[in-house]
């Protein structure tokens, strides 16, 4: 079963269509048609490429054809289809490397000739041959271009195909969850163009992934889904194996009566299609789960009954898993002699896996050792020898020459290294002394910003309690004179000033904090998942105060989660600082408006608002600290030029961008980009 799940993987896209012989013998029809040349190829290559993952020879014999007719008439669209199905042809026959080669030229043509989809096919194949081999990150590098491509192309099937593969190898990499969202994707795209064979095969591969992450009721919730397209669509073979999976899912919770209707229902379809062979599967399986409820006659019995199918059909892995489980069995009974014969045989055929797997490599080796013999005969040999013997003539006189004129470079080397050699030494004295004067200006120069960032740091931090104190105190009285004489505009007014100017002090406070920390390069940075809509909310509710009493309108218009790996105690004084100073500068009555949304690989988060506008020519230096560039707010607020330097240098940290947007008498727009999490 799990070999299945594997090709299911593997071929999800580049073999989405297996063998049709309707279909063959329609298009073979059509070629005997009176058609062109070009469309013969076109013919021919739709012909291989249905028999290359089932009959390489037929596959081959029509790239063959197709090639050469490609060649005779310099059709650069039919040349590269013919080798991508050339390459597939060689790559599962295990030649690796030169699948890769046909395919890379394949891709070069395709590059040349501006053949897209032929471009989108080899990097796709490109990425299978690596995958094959193990080498994940080069396979995702040209999935990736594949991708890019199909959407160019705008082909859903091809953006499904790449998605899914992506997600593949995010799963060898141990990455789940980046797995699951490719893959998620790839059924969100099957799902629009409907293409239900697609969308069964996604949620079986769903499935897996769950299973692996130990996530047994995810698994078994995506199976089932799989399951019911499949019924709908009448694949009797792939829903077998799917009742296999459940099968399995229900025997790991323990649900041994629903394992074992499974398990019977994908014997009987296999009954139904006429694969004894693949009988083999389930009946192992349920040998499998009868061991585990220690009923080891059933399980010797189903274990048996799937060993000796697995071993007519060559089914190795199955072989392997049954016997190992069979042997397990006999030793329970007290067949010592029949559990080590079954043991026998798993060793055997775990032996005879990796044996698979080398032989058609040593084929070719021995192949290339052949023909290396061939050409290490006498007359080679012979003339190989003459050639090195002139060689080393030539090799001797050359050398002789080059010895002449280095003698020369090197008594020329010396003499001019004596004179330029007491230069230096002069030269050196006097950059020493310098060094010195220079290392002792900066040592002075760093105790006393060290100093000065320390006293700030200290300043702050001792005023910031006071002042949340006054803050506290300001609401405190308010409540208790309401209390006792009720209410008092004029003195809620007061209040709210009050409070007001105290959130404002800490907020400044808190920027000097923050940048004499980040100026001493104490300030810790703990990026992570975050919701960044969060942060924005919990900013507004903050500043909120500061705007009523303005009359001003704070409007957040962010409607879907942006998730980014990003340090939140930045973000929130990012977002505390513009949206403060956008309040800041803009009259009563005015706006500040919040917008985020997601880009391709980014999020994008703007801060507008109808204030007074910055000059074109002061926009490139807000980000300084300069007291004399510090404006006041509409209402004659103060500030101290740290805020918009801390904004700037946290998001770089956080790997973003910030651009700053400005009409005077018009308003202000800063514009944040940060990379998704």
């Amino acid at each position: 079963m799990r070999l299945f799940i594997l090709l299911i993987l593997l071929f999800f896209f580049l073999e989405s269509n297996a063998q049709d012989q309707g279909k063959i013998d329609s298009l073979l029809n059509l070629a005997g048609t009176d058609v062109s040349v070009l469309q013969k190829v076109d013919i021919y290559n739709e012909i291989a490429f249905n028999y290359r993952s089932v009959d390489s020879t037929k596959a081959m014999m029509y790239v063959t054809v197709a090639l050469d007719l490609s060649r005779d008439n310099s059709y650069d669209i039919g040349k590269v289809d013919a080798l991508n199905n050339q390459g597939w042809v060689m790559l599962t026959s295990s030649y690796y490397d030169e699948a890769e080669h046909i395919f890379l030229e394949a891709l070069s043509i395709a590059q040349k000739s501006e053949y897209k989809k032929g471009e989108a096919d080899a990097n796709q194949n490109i990425g299978v041959s690596y995958w094959y081999r193990g080498r994940y990150s080069p396979a995702l590098d040209y999935y990736l271009k594949a991708l890019k491509l199909w959407e160019e192309l705008d082909s859903k099937y091809g953006m499904a195909g790449a998605r899914m593969n992506i997600g593949i190898i995010h799963w060898n990499q141990g990455d789940i969850l980046n797995a699951r969202e490719n893959i998620s994707e790839s059924i969100r795209i099957n799902e629009s163009i409907q293409n239900l064979p697609g969308i069964a095969k996604g949620y079986t591969n769903l499935g897996v992934l769950y299973e692996e992450d130990g996530d047994l009721d995810g698994a078994l919730e995506n199976y089932l889904k799989a399951q019911q397209i499949l019924k709908d669509i009448g694949d009797k073979r792939v829903l077998a194996y799917n009742y296999c999976n459940i099968g399995i899912i229900y025997d790991l919770k323990e649900e041994h009566k629903s394992a074992y209707d499974h398990f019977t229902k994908a014997l009987t379809l296999f009954d139904e299609i006429g694969s004894t062979a693949e009988k083999a599967l389930p009946l192992i399986d349920m040998g499998k789960s009868f061991y585990r409820q220690e009923n080891y006659a059933l399980a010797r019995k189903y274990l048996s009954q799937g060993v000796d199918l697995a071993r007519q059909a060559d089914f190795l892995s199955s072989v392997r898993d049954g016997s190992e489980y069979l042997a397990l069995t006999e030793e329970s009974l007290g067949n010592f002699q029949k559990a080590y014969e079954a043991h026998k045989l798993f060793k055997s055929m775990s032996d005879s896996i990796i044996n698979e797997q080398q032989t058609k490599q040593i084929a070719k080796l021995e192949a290339d050792y052949g023909f290396q013999k061939e050409r290490d005969s006498l007359s080679f040999v012979q003339e190989r020898e003459r050639l090195a013997y002139e060689a080393d003539i030539l090799e001797r006189s050359t050398n002789q020459w080059i010895t002449l004129a280095g003698l020369i470079v090197v008594i020329i080397f010396l003499i001019g290294f004596v004179v330029f050699n007491r230069k230096l030494q002069r030269l050196n004295a006097e950059i020493r002394k310098q060094n010195t004067e220079i290392t002792t200006q900066r040592d002075d120069l760093s105790r006393l910003n060290k100093a000065k960032s320390r006293f700030f740091s200290i300043i702050s931090h001792d005023l910031r309690g006071p002042m949340g104190a006054i803050a506290g105190l300001s609401e405190l009285i308010s409540k208790q004179v309401m209390e006792e004489h009720g209410k008092d505009e004029d003195l809620e007014k007061m209040t709210s000033m009050l409070k007001t100017s105290s959130n404002r002090v800490i907020v400044l406070l808190d920027n000097l904090v923050k940048w004499a920390l980040k100026e001493e390069g104490l300030m810790p940075f703990h990026p992570q998942r975050i919701l960044l809509d969060e942060c924005i909310q919990e900013t507004v509710a903050l500043l909120k105060p500061q705007a009523d009493s303005k009359n001003i309108s704070i409007l957040s218009e962010i409607n879907e989660p942006l998730i980014g790996y990003l340090d939140k105690n930045r973000m929130m004084t990012i977002f505390r600082n513009l949206i403060s100073n956008s309040i800041k500068f803009t009259p009563e009555g005015g706006r500040v408006v919040i917008r985020g949304t997601k880009l391709k690989d980014e999020l994008e988060v703007t801060v507008t608002d109808t204030g007074v506008g910055i000059p074109k020519e002061k926009l490139d230096k807000i980000y300084d600290i300069d007291k004399e560039k510090v404006s006041s707010g509409t209402r004659g607020e103060l500030g101290t030029g740290l805020g918009l330097n801390l904004v700037r240098d946290f998001v770089h940290k956080n790997k973003g961008r910030i651009v700053a947007k400005s009409d005077l008498g018009v308003g202000t727009t800063f514009v944040l980009t940060f990379p998704r999490g």
